[in-house]
């Protein structure tokens, strides 16, 4: 993780390539949920944070 911690970017990456088709709808959810409340300027909680983390370390391998 520590190569990006950019949130955003990390979400950009899963939901922009191939990645994104094998994406459980839970975790689609929540990186979709996490872009949206950037978007409005509603910051995610540090929970939120930590499960688009998640996510990215369990994909990044197939990126």
């Amino acid at each position: 993780m520590s190569e990006d911690s950019d949130p955003i970017r990390m979400i950009r990456w899963l939901l922009d390539s191939d990645v994104s088709n094998y994406l459980e709808s839970s975790e689609r959810l929540h990186l979709s949920t996490y872009l949206q409340k950037t978007h409005s300027n509603d910051s995610p909680n540090s929970k939120e944070s930590e499960t688009v983390r998640r996510i990215f370390r369990k994909y990044r391998k197939y990126l």
